[in-house]
């Protein structure tokens, strides 16, 4: 899978080379030794995006002006470099565009705070949604980055002058519907195999339902474009956009009530993780096999279900797995193992 990863100026990792990241690796360390970091610099690697924070600068090792993270994943070197001024994107020794930067095996991510994000407000879901799709659909992420500039242009005419707020509703509905529309098959596809997934697990009926800021009786843009009007008044009032996918979310449905406050931890979790496998799943399908990334996810279930979630992705996929005891790996034993703290500066491991 990854058969050289060399990390330079990033966060606690000034220099460390890495021979081989076989296709089931755990990483064990104390708190406070790297593991996170480890698998931050993994994901900005292959995604030139961080999971940790918006602003890249921010992982630069104390002192630095910048990092390097080069590597042969699946047989194309790719190498992401970032300063304070520019970022480079570099495949088999060629210059090239994020976008085809990406074009590899996808990368799904499983973090201890999707349980807070699924579980907390509308905004965390969608935060949920949408990260799921940018994975599956490459396509959707232009159109939701195109629907937020529109919006966000949309906002400002509204409180400046709200009669010219107008223009730019023939853009929102266009990109808009295209990001409803999207969802909803989405969690259509996702829905059906989760309640498979689920009920294996726990024996109920578990649904997943999309939440719209208006009703669509017929097509999505035509019903978007007629409320758009009918609340254009209270908008000019308010100063921002109401209606719209920045706004929508979904909610969690067990035997018809709703999930959180019925479910115990243990259900949570597992829903949180259920729904990135069935992402990684759907992929898989598409001939498009994801790394799964694990950062410290440790399950609230009994033992039989654990074994159960674990089944589905522990021969499947290809992942890296952090935790901070060896003995909380709760698969076989048919891992390589990387303990960290690394050595000495620059110490090479396999």
């Amino acid at each position: 899978m990854i058969t050289s990863l060399e990390i330079t100026g990033f966060r606690s990792y000034p220099e460390a080379f890495f021979d081989k990241i076989s296709e089931k690796t755990v990483i064990v360390g104390p708190n406070g030794s790297g593991k996170t970091n480890f698998l931050e610099a993994l994901s900005v690697w292959l995604t030139g995006e961080s999971f940790r924070t918006p602003s890249l600068g921010e992982a630069i090792s104390w002192g630095g002006q910048g990092f390097s993270l080069k590597g042969d994943f699946y047989h194309d070197e790719y190498h992401f470099g970032y300063s304070l001024s520019a970022r480079l994107y570099r495949k088999n020794g060629k210059t090239v565009t994020a976008t085809e930067y990406r074009r590899h095996h996808p990368v799904i991510l499983f973090l201890p705070e999707d349980t807070l994000l699924l579980y907390g407000g509308a905004e965390g879901r969608r935060k949920v949604l949408d990260e799921m799709l940018f994975v599956l659909d490459p396509a959707y992420r232009e159109t939701w980055l195109a629907y937020f500039r529109v919006l966000r242009q949309r906002n400002t005419q509204l409180r400046t002058d709200p009669r010219e707020a107008r223009v730019w509703d023939r853009q929102l509905v266009e990109f808009g519907s295209q990001i409803i529309e999207k969802r909803l098959i989405f969690l259509r596809q996702v829905s059906s195999r989760l309640r498979e997934y689920y009920r294996e697990l726990y024996g109920g009926q578990i649904e997943l339902r999309m939440l719209n800021t208006f009703r669509i009786e017929s097509s999505t843009r035509e019903s978007f474009g007629k409320a758009l009007e009918g609340i254009k008044a209270l908008e000019a009032q308010k100063g921002y956009t109401l209606i719209g996918p920045h706004r929508d979310t979904f909610e969690i449905r067990l035997e018809e009530r709703a999930f959180r406050p019925i479910a115990s931890q243990g259900q949570k979790r597992a829903v949180a993780l259920l729904l990135k496998l069935v992402v990684a799943t759907l992929l898989r399908d598409e001939a498009r096999l994801p790394l799964l990334l694990f950062d410290d996810v440790m399950l609230e279930m009994d033992p039989e279900r654990q074994k159960m979630l674990l089944a589905l992705f522990w021969e499947s996929f290809p992942w890296v797995w952090t935790v901070y005891a060896r003995e909380l790996v709760p698969g076989p034993k048919t891992y390589d193992l990387i303990e960290l703290p690394l050595g000495k500066k620059g110490e090479k491991l396999s």
